[in-house]
């Protein structure tokens, strides 16, 4: 399958340009994962992934604003005749993706958050639950004694202060949960023996038991509709800045 040469890409360091890998296979990788069952097992795959194309889309932006600066330049420099300006319909796009940005900024942010809750849910009952505490130092680096790896995900280095505080505030969040799910695992081990009930039982419905208990904190319907939302976005504005600008009939976009 195409998405496993291209998972290879989350590991490349993180610039202010995308890497060599074309933008449509990331697209294309992220809906293997999501498409047409959510593999929620590649989520850690699915944040470095979502990482790049929110890289893309800053590249694409910063290139959106110096074409309408060389538009505007060249406007009211109509000597050079070899230049074509952009029409009415091509700024007013052009207009529109800038405006979206910061809205698309926002629903990546979102994203990030909301995938690491439902992943440390999912992982709890997970056959590779063994990973917690790796995943946890992956969201939350330096939270978790004796790991002081640096993170495998690439979002921790293009968070403003704003972002960060907010992941601190997860950290938190994540760290109540998982002490509430302890606490509950030893009253319904108290519970099981009271009732005369033995492991191996206790053992076979603990995932129902848990998930009855602590539903996934985010609705799975939700967050791909956002997900979906957000990509479809980004790739639109790539494929439409690719098929305006070719080297042969763009403006310079230095």
């Amino acid at each position: 399958m195409i998405y496993n040469d291209v998972a290879s890409i989350a590991h490349v360091a993180v610039s202010d340009q995308p890497s060599d890998v074309p933008p449509t296979l990331v697209f294309y990788a992220i809906r293997n994962i999501i498409h047409p069952t959510f593999i929620v097992g590649q989520i850690p795959d699915l944040f470095n992934l979502l990482t790049m194309v929110d890289i893309s889309r800053q590249f694409a932006n910063k290139k959106i604003e110096d074409v309408l600066v060389w538009h505007d330049f060249y406007s009211q420099n109509p000597d050079n005749q070899d230049v074509r300006l952009l029409t009415e319909k091509e700024v007013r796009r052009l207009e529109h993706y800038q405006a979206q940005s910061e809205g698309l900024r926002s629903e990546y942010f979102l994203l990030l958050r909301n995938l690491c809750l439902v992943y440390i849910h999912y992982l709890w009952t997970a056959p590779e639950s063994c990973l917690l505490p790796i995943r946890l130092n992956d969201f939350f680096p330096g939270s978790l004694n004796g790991f002081d790896k640096p993170s495998s995900f690439l979002f921790h280095m293009d968070l403003d202060e704003d972002e960060k505080q907010v992941f601190v505030q997860l950290k938190d969040q994540c760290s109540n949960w998982m002490n509430m799910v302890i606490e509950w695992e030893s009253e319904r081990e108290e519970l099981g023996r009271q009732q005369g009930r033995s492991m191996d039982e206790l053992k076979m419905n603990f995932e129902e038991d848990f998930q009855e208990t602590f539903p996934p904190p985010v609705d799975y319907v939700d967050l791909l509709a956002v997900l979906k939302k957000y990509i479809k976005s980004v790739e639109d504005m790539v494929k439409k800045l690719e098929e305006w600008f070719q080297p042969s009939n763009a403006l310079p976009m230095t």
